[in-house]
C-alpha cells in the first residue's frame, strides 16, 4: 500500500513536470510571452560544447536587453529564423556580438533588442532530444495514452 502511494506520487510529479516542459516549449516562440518569463529551446548543434551539446535543453530568462554583459550566454533569432544560443564576446551601444565556444570567429550578425530572446540560466542534458521525439504525433499519443492509462488504473485499483 505504502509503495503504491509513493509510486503514484512520483509518477504524478513526473507527469506534471513533463507537462510544464511541454507547455514551456509551446509558449517559447521568439515573439511569444513564454511561461512565467522563461522560454526553452532544444540545442541543435555542438557550437557551445562543452557548456551544452546538441540534444540538450536550454532554459532562458527573458531578461532586459540592457542587462546583457560580456560573457553572458544569450539566445536570439537569427536572420534565417533559426534560434541561436551563443556567448556574448563584445557589448556595443545598441548591439552585442556573440560567438559559439567551439567557433573560431564571432557570428556574422549582431544581436539587437529586436532579435534578442533571453539569457540562458539552466541547461538540462538530453531533454531536448526527448522534446524532439515528442513532436512525433505517434510517440506523443503513446505517451499520453500511457499516462491516461496509469491514472485510470490507479483510480480503479484503490483498496
Amino acid at each position: 500500500m505504502k509503495l503504491r502511494t509513493i509510486t503514484n506520487s512520483l509518477l504524478t510529479i513526473v507527469t506534471v513536470i513533463l507537462l510544464l516542459f511541454v507547455l514551456l516549449n509551446v509558449l517559447s516562440a521568439p515573439q511569444g510571452k513564454g511561461l512565467f518569463g522563461f522560454k526553452g529551446y532544444t540545442v541543435l548543434s555542438n557550437s557551445m560544447k562543452p557548456v551544452f551539446r546538441a540534444g540538450d535543453y536550454v532554459i532562458d530568462r527573458m531578461a532586459a536587453f540592457d542587462s546583457i554583459e560580456t560573457d553572458d550566454i544569450i539566445t536570439y533569432q537569427a536572420e534565417d529564423q533559426t534560434i541561436v544560443t551563443h556567448r556574448v564576446v563584445e557589448k556595443m551601444a545598441d548591439a552585442v556580438t556573440v560567438q559559439g565556444d567551439q567557433n573560431d570567429t564571432p557570428d556574422q550578425e549582431t544581436v539587437t533588442k529586436s532579435n534578442y530572446i533571453g539569457k540562458q540560466i539552466i541547461v538540462i542534458p538530453y531533454l531536448g532530444t526527448f522534446m524532439m521525439k515528442m513532436q512525433n504525433p505517434l510517440i506523443f499519443a503513446l505517451l499520453c495514452g500511457l499516462i491516461a492509462l496509469f491514472f485510470v488504473w490507479s483510480f480503479f485499483k484503490r483498496d
